[in-house]
């Protein structure tokens, strides 16, 4: 499981994330934290999935795209919460590159990256994320964050 970040100095957060990694790297656009990141990354906590969430994982004063670079390198999977918003930020159009790039290093080419789609339809995804729409994917308008939750839960621990 991750360290918890209260308990590691600002200056060693950094090292502690790349020497324990996270079960799940959460990708999202900040708008959509409130409703869906956050009590998604408290529901997968509460699972015991050790999450890397922004908020719980970025020291103040700790350089931002760094944390990140760390947090999606360290990561088992990376669950990339695809809104409206997200399809159109270049930062989470970097994490989501960032996250391929991992995928395409891994022997069988996937498993990765866990989509979940959220206030998008099909057409949307397939218009604008294709590589993405290829992939099975949750949706928030049929799950609901603790059936999500469950999900990932599943998944991370049928890996370790």
């Amino acid at each position: 499981m991750g360290v918890d970040p209260r308990e590691v100095s600002p200056t060693h957060l950094a090292d502690a994330v790349a020497t324990s990694g996270w079960d799940v790297f959460i990708s999202h656009a900040s708008e959509d934290k409130d409703d869906i990141a956050r009590p998604l990354a408290e529901a997968l906590q509460a699972r015991g999935v050790s999450v890397w969430f922004d908020e719980l994982n970025i020291a103040w004063g700790q350089p931002i795209h760094r944390a990140i670079e760390a947090g999606i390198a360290n990561g088992t999977y990376g669950l990339v919460i695809i809104s409206p918003t997200f399809m159109v930020k270049q930062w989470t159009q970097a994490e989501l590159d960032a996250l391929h790039g991992r995928q395409m290093g891994r022997p069988d080419g996937h498993g990765l990256i866990l989509p979940l789609w959220h206030r998008v339809t099909t057409d949307d995804v397939q218009q604008n994320l294709p590589m993405i729409a290829a992939l099975k994917a949750l949706n928030t308008a049929v799950l609901s964050v603790e059936q999500i939750a469950d999900e990932a839960a599943k998944l991370v621990f049928a890996s370790r």
